[in-house]
């Protein structure tokens, strides 16, 4: 504790050592300053940095993602505060940048406030300033004076804000397990006991949230991992520990230095502090009804996976349309008693304007789906509903393939739709896919387009909130090629939310080899291999949370990498990637700056919120230009629309096969296990005991809407019908 007299007015603070994350940690007695930040008077919150350093603009943005501005100094009693501020923090820099500068629109030098500096009586310049610099910086060793700097000079920083914007209050809302979590970060005038907690989520017909083992626990702690915040769970301790669904409790993570009190009328919250591991997610009792006055509090309510609404709406464009032997397929969880639809957009070849051209529509409740169809593809109008069909729990799947005089469509591997014997019908106009009301799990195209972005070296891709649902296990994919040898580590792929280390970051190394970093962690690091050869590459992440001797697994064409060294590769994966962060492709950012940026081309960069198979990996290896597989959660489509800097960006042309290879009657696999292969030299399709037993290139997999295909070059595929 620390006390100074300034003109009779005694100011008072705490002042604790600072975490990793680079904050000086202070609390008010009212709490009404966010963690990391210092309350002076009643009416304002300093955060005073200790990493990391940045430009005066680079801090003004800081502050600003914060809610606050740098701050404006106009009396003897703030600046005061903010040299004791700055002179007692542990690991203090010397100087420090404040909200003064140069404003050239105005050409004059004022405030962040928009105060010309001419017009506050209260000025504290160091000997021989200002010179011609534009930026001020406070110079704590010189009793916290101001010179004024480059702009450009990396520095620390003194943010303030108001209180009143201290805790503007929101909620957050994330999927996960089949239910909604809806995250409560009230305003502190707001903050709730338990029980005041509970009544406000049964209000909406919710729950306080249970938490029933270790994922559960770590999906809902790193969901929007908020320093410094209690969330109330819906944990109580009345005669014997129970949820609030009355489910009994069967697992628990309590703080070990706060073991749980057995007194009557207990209740739990969950800790949110990502910046202490040892704190994070774990869990303390406080009593139930009581709103805890020195801590920052919340709470999480779940209920169905509908409270979080519809699913966005998924949207794969068709570069170049369809050709005549194409697919497109999907895999999406239709819930019960919902709606949903895809469809097929492009240029309406009468009126050259876009519009809808096929168009499904399901609909589903208790014990059926019943659907309908609006096509306009063969150049007339089609409409048609369809009986209902029985309910098929899990995944439900839709494929679209074309021929050369027409087209058919097929629901959970059944044939829903055909249209057949349309001369001159043409797929090329189709532009996109769309889905609406369904939550897409996987997805197969095939377009004439394929598109490649060339890296020069100091720029990248961004994509801004790219992750919209906490995500357990992960893969992410991409084709790459590359020839620049003179820059040893360059990132290829990187994920992180702003102004916080990277959640994860793929690397490519010189003159070989791959790194790939997970919080913080080098989990694989392989030095054979040469990538940098000119050639593309497709390489490939899955990590998975699953007990697993491996919980990060490489591929690199198709085939598994093993790890030459591995800090962590053998740790299992317990933690998520939480939402909301960016996804940078071709550079890492750190602190708001681009690092380690990429010198090549890039093509077909998916994420997906699963760990991939082998097998599945293989597929998407199999051919760079011919079939897509969209991500999930980020697809290689978002990346090359989101606004970024300027790329080239290339296009390519697929080469359709000039007649399909079609198998009349049934096939059936008995016996051992057993693959598909064929001899394109002599025609043949055959079994082999193990896939090592096909040539490379010719093994085969099966499609979603039971078509076999070859996963290799040249593009062919295998309709199976009888």
């Amino acid at each position: 504790m620390a006390s100074t007299l300034l003109g009779g007015e005694r100011q008072t603070r705490k002042v604790a050592l600072p975490v990793t994350v680079g904050l000086i940690l202070a609390t008010s007695v009212l709490g009404v300053c966010p963690p990391g930040w210092v309350p002076y008077r009643d009416d304002l919150c300093f955060y005073l940095s200790t990493a990391p350093a940045l430009s005066w603009n680079e801090a003004h943005v800081f502050c600003q993602d914060q809610k606050a501005q740098l701050v404006v100094i106009k009396d003897y009693k703030k600046q005061m505060f903010l040299t004791d501020l700055a002179e007692g923090a542990t690991g203090r820099a010397p100087h420090y940048w404040i909200g003064l500068a140069w404003q050239e629109a105005r050409g004059l030098l004022a405030w962040v406030d928009g105060t010309p500096i001419s017009q506050s009586w209260y000025r504290n310049w160091l000997s021989g300033h200002p010179k011609k610099k534009q930026c001020v910086q406070l110079v704590s060793i010189y009793t916290g004076q101001w010179r004024d700097w480059d702009c450009d000079a990396k520095s620390r920083f003194l943010c303030e804000m108001q209180v009143k914007d201290a805790f503007p209050g929101f909620v957050k809302k994330a999927h996960f397990r089949s239910r909604c979590y809806a995250f409560h970060f009230p305003s502190f005038r707001e903050w709730r006991s338990w029980r005041e907690a509970r009544s406000l989520c049964r209000e909406s017909g919710e729950s306080l949230a249970t938490v029933h083992d270790e994922e559960e626990n770590v999906g809902v702690s790193d969901a929007f991992p908020e320093e410094g915040w209690h969330m109330w769970i819906g944990l109580r301790f009345g005669t014997a520990w129970s949820w609030s669904d009355t489910s009994s409790l069967a697992y628990a993570r309590w703080h070990p230095e706060n073991p749980p009190s057995t007194a009557r009328d207990q209740c739990v919250v969950l800790i949110l502090q990502p910046a202490d591991p040892a704190q994070h997610g774990r869990w303390k009792t406080r009593p139930c009804d009581i709103r805890p006055a020195g801590e920052i509090t919340g709470f999480v309510c779940q209920g169905r996976e509908d409270f979080c609404g519809p699913p966005e709406p998924v949207h794969f464009p068709l570069p170049g349309g369809m050709g005549p032997h194409a697919t497109a397929d999907v895999a999406f969880s239709l819930s019960v008693r919902s709606a949903c639809s895809l469809s097929l957009m492009g240029l309406r070849a009468e009126t050259n304007t876009s519009a809808t051209l096929f168009w499904l529509s399901l609909e589903s409740n208790s014990t059926h789906v019943h659907s309908s169809i609006a096509s306009e593809l063969g150049g007339f109008p089609v409409r048609k509903v369809f009986p209902g069909v029985p309910v098929v729990p899990g995944i439900s799947t839709w494929g679209f393939v074309t021929y050369p005089d027409g087209f058919a469509t097929f629901f959970n591997q059944q044939e829903h739709f055909r249209l057949s014997e349309v001369p001159g019908i043409s797929f090329a106009g189709l532009s996109s896919l769309q889905i609406s009301g369904a939550t897409v799990l996987n997805a197969s195209l095939e377009h004439r387009l394929s598109s490649q972005v060339h890296f020069p070296g100091g720029r990248g891709m961004k994509l801004e909130e790219a992750i919209r649902r906490y995500l357990g296990n992960f893969t992410v994919s991409l084709w790459l090629r590359s020839l620049s040898a003179g820059h040893p580590k360059m990132c290829v792929v990187s994920y992180a939310l702003k102004w916080k280390p990277p959640e994860f970051a793929l690397f490519l190394l010189s003159p070989w080899g791959l790194e790939f970093h997970l919080k913080g962690a080098v989990m694989f690091c392989e030095t054979r291999g040469a990538l940098l050869d000119g050639s593309w590459h497709h390489v490939a992440v899955s990590v998975s949370s699953a007990p697993n001797p491996l919980p990060v697994q490489v591929f690199v064409d198709g085939e598994p990498w093993d790890p030459s060294s591995a800090s962590g590769g053998h740790r299992s994966w317990k933690k998520g990637l939480p939402l909301g962060g960016t996804l940078c492709v071709g550079q890492l950012e750190i602190d708001g700056r681009g690092a380690s940026f990429y010198v090549g081309d890039l093509s077909e960069v998916n994420l997906w919120d699963r760990a991939l198979s082998w097998y599945s990996v293989k597929q998407l290896a199999a051919s760079r230009t011919k079939w897509k597989h969209p991500g999930n959660v980020v697809s290689w489509a978002q990346l090359v629309a989101a606004p970024s800097l300027p790329l080239q960006i290339s296009t390519s042309l697929s080469e359709d096969p000039e007649a399909a290879f079609v198998w009349f009657g049934s096939l059936r696999l008995r016996g051992k296990p057993s693959v598909l292969c064929s001899d394109p030299e002599r025609a043949l399709v055959y079994v082999a005991p193990t896939q090592a037993q096909c040539p490379r290139g010719v093994f085969w997999g099966l499609q979603l809407n039971g078509r076999l295909r070859i996963v290799g070059d040249p593009p062919s595929y295998l309709l199976l019908r009888g």
